[in-house]
């Protein structure tokens, strides 16, 4: 797996990306239009956009991946997922959201400049910016809050602004309900704490960007457009032609979504929508342990990504030796 990672200069009121030296502009333009701020502060900031492409080794790619992360994640923390899929042939797009990851660390705005929408319009300009001069399929995938994205995405009903009609949708426990206190309960943080230790049992955090922001408690006004999606995704329309895999956690053990009612929005879809449960499982899915699940969410994130593109996505089960298909 070769990976390109660049960063876009995005200027918020007209924006031209400064690429890093591995940048190839046969791939990634370097100019994008002006991101709005979703109604929090203005568009004269500079934002340096850390955007990653991964490439799989042979010459012939099937399709691509627009993978969104999670709150207070990085895109560069999820690179045994994205083998699996680099080695089944598709490329992966990623990017880190403002004050996430490296995004993060070369910007002084917030996530609380953005609002959910602010995110979308990031999120498509990626997308277009991206897209490779000859088509191909594209699938959408995110975990806990970059899967409530995605599916707000395809929920908008503007899937023309992607510039791809999505080919199916991936999802690691999506913040389509979230609880109100997340990870460790802590003085400092009235709604929670984000840790590796609330997120994985997996405790090999080498290489890994620490969670950033702490907490959804210290950008308020994101939160609240988050948990204002939240609570609208739940019962907004979703494209019942869409094959999707939700991939959910352990109901005791996922300090961040409530599984069950994750559980119940999947029942109230269509047959194109299936639902891995890994009972055992904490909330960062393909970080966990064989097992907890581990092995299971990377082989089921795979195989779903190549029968999508036979057209047989929905029809397969995805059960392995911890994680059972529900639906």
């Amino acid at each position: 797996m070769r990976t390109v990672l660049l960063t876009l200069a995005i200027l918020l009121a007209g924006v031209l990306a400064e690429a890093a030296p591995t940048f190839r502009p046969s791939t990634l333009p370097a100019r994008y239009a002006c991101v709005p701020a979703g109604g929090f502060g203005s568009c004269t900031r500079i934002v340096n956009l850390h955007v990653g492409e991964y490439l799989p080794e042979r010459q012939n790619i099937v399709g691509d991946i627009l993978y969104l992360h999670g709150f207070a994640d990085s895109f560069t923390n999820h690179g045994p997922l994205f083998r699996q899929w680099t080695d089944a042939g598709f490329r992966v797009i990623a990017f880190d959201y403002p004050g996430h990851g490296i995004t993060g660390a070369r910007n002084k705005v917030s996530i609380n400049h953005f609002n959910f929408d602010g995110l979308m319009d990031l999120a498509r300009q990626v997308v277009r910016r991206t897209r490779p001069e000859t088509d191909r399929p594209l699938l959408l995938a995110g975990w806990s809050t970059g899967g409530l994205l995605a599916v707000r995405l395809v929920q908008s009903g503007n899937l023309s602004k992607l510039g791809r009609k999505p080919a199916g949708m991936i999802l690691f426990a999506p913040g389509i309900a979230v609880k109100t206190v997340v990870g460790q309960p802590s003085w400092r943080y009235p709604l929670g704490e984000v840790t590796f230790g609330t997120l994985t049992h997996n405790t090999d955090t080498r290489g890994l960007l620490p969670p950033s922001p702490k907490s959804p408690g210290s950008v308020p006004l994101f939160a609240s457009s988050l948990l204002y999606h939240s609570k609208a995704a739940q019962w907004a329309k979703y494209p019942a032609w869409l094959p999707t895999l939700v991939m959910v956690a352990g109901e005791s053990s996922d300090k961040y979504v409530p599984s069950h009612k994750l559980k119940a929005w999947v029942n109230r879809q269509s047959a194109n929508v299936r639902g891995l449960y890994c009972p055992r499982a904490r909330h960062w899915l393909d970080h966990e342990l064989p097992q907890y699940g581990g092995e299971d969410v990377l082989a089921a994130a795979k195989e779903f990504a190549e029968t999508v593109l036979t057209g047989n996505g929905p029809a397969k089960n995805f059960s392995g030796k911890v994680c059972f298909q529900f639906r």
